[in-house]
């Protein structure tokens, strides 16, 4: 019996379908090495999530700033060589308990200037408005009835025990924040010690009193370049996806760099 091209062609086409089909199968029951590290890269993310959710508020919500004034009237912008300047201020702070505000100034742009730039005074800046039930989880403080009050700078006077004075940017208003438990000889330690101090002053920007630092600074170095790597791994981690893959080196001409 003699079989035809036409009835092989039916037969044909059937086998090429059911290979397709497998083939199909295969490719979306088995998931390439790009998706196994983005898998990879989806944990990692969580965790570095997760490691976020477990840190506390108060070391979120802290100020950004420590501008310290000096009888003279002379401001510096300070920080800490050894610790955290901001967090040790904090948790003496946090020995103060605040009991009544009262509003002492609005709407002025030179007197709230002249609050600013007031001698003998620590001032906390933040880099926006906060609210006064996060300052007082912050600070560990239980100021009351006045939960929506924002501002963002936190002000005391290295001789007044009895006040600290909250500063809001945006309506030039001033808080005066009657406090007991103040010990001005203990913060006076923190603020003596292993300080790195610039030259700054504020000066009104955009009818915003904005932080200027008046002389050079430099800025201290953290990291130092100990080693130098070959161009031929910058370049294997650029075009690989995975450890299986093919190595491509570098050979250097007079005019170009060679990839092969």
């Amino acid at each position: 019996m003699k079989i035809t091209t036409k009835a092989l062609l039916p037969i044909a086409l059937l086998f090429a379908v059911i290979i397709s089909m497998v083939l199909s199968w295969f490719i979306w029951t088995n998931k390439p090495a790009r998706y196994e590290r983005n898998k990879q890269d989806t944990v990692t993310s969580t965790g570095t999530q997760r490691d976020l959710s477990t840190k506390s508020i108060r070391d979120i919500y802290l100020p950004v700033q420590v501008i310290r004034t000096d009888g003279q009237g002379n401001q510096k912008l300070v920080n800490n060589r050894k610790v955290n300047l901001v967090t040790e201020i904090r948790d003496e702070m946090s020995k103060w308990q605040a009991s009544s505000v009262r509003e002492i100034s609005s709407k002025s742009k030179s007197e709230y200037l002249r609050q600013l730039q007031t001698a003998n005074t620590v001032l906390l800046n933040y880099d926006s408005n906060i609210t006064v039930k996060i300052f007082n989880k912050v600070f560990n403080n239980q100021l009351k009835r006045i939960h929506n009050l924002q501002f963002n700078r936190i002000q005391f006077k290295s001789n007044d025990a009895k006040h600290v004075y909250l500063l809001n940017d945006t309506n030039f208003r001033i808080y005066r924040v009657n406090v007991k438990g103040q010990k001005l000889k203990e913060l006076k330690k923190v603020l003596s010690k292993n300080l790195v101090s610039d030259p700054v002053e504020f000066r009104m920007l955009k009818s915003k009193p904005t932080v200027f630092i008046t002389k050079a600074m430099t800025m201290p170095r953290y990291s130092y370049m100990i080693n130098k790597q070959d161009e031929n791994n910058f370049v294997n981690r650029l075009m690989s996806n995975d450890s299986n893959s093919t190595d491509i080196s570098i050979k250097k001409t007079e005019k170009r760099d060679d990839l092969r």
